[in-house]
């Protein structure tokens, strides 16, 4: 049986083109996929953009949270709504 770790982890890699090794923690995924969205964030906010609406992350959703939680890590509250997408 695959563990739920490794299943988000290959969702999250096919759905963002990327290669994060499967065998990973959760904190570890979490503090990756965080990276990763500051990358787009400074580097290509539009792909960020696409690649939410692509695999539905509700943008009321994403727009309270980060309204409602100011002094969080903005990375961190996108990666953890990916990782729910999952």
């Amino acid at each position: 049986m695959e563990s739920p770790v490794k299943s988000i982890v290959a969702g999250i890699n096919h759905s963002l083109e990327l290669e994060f090794k499967e065998s990973i923690s959760m904190d570890e995924l979490r503090n990756l996929l965080s990276g990763h969205i500051h990358q787009l964030i400074n580097n290509n906010f539009n792909k960020l953009v696409s690649i939410l609406y692509r695999i539905d992350v509700s943008e009321v959703k994403l727009r309270q949270l980060l309204h409602d939680n100011p002094a969080e890590d903005a990375g961190k509250i996108i990666a953890d709504l990916i990782i729910d997408r999952q």
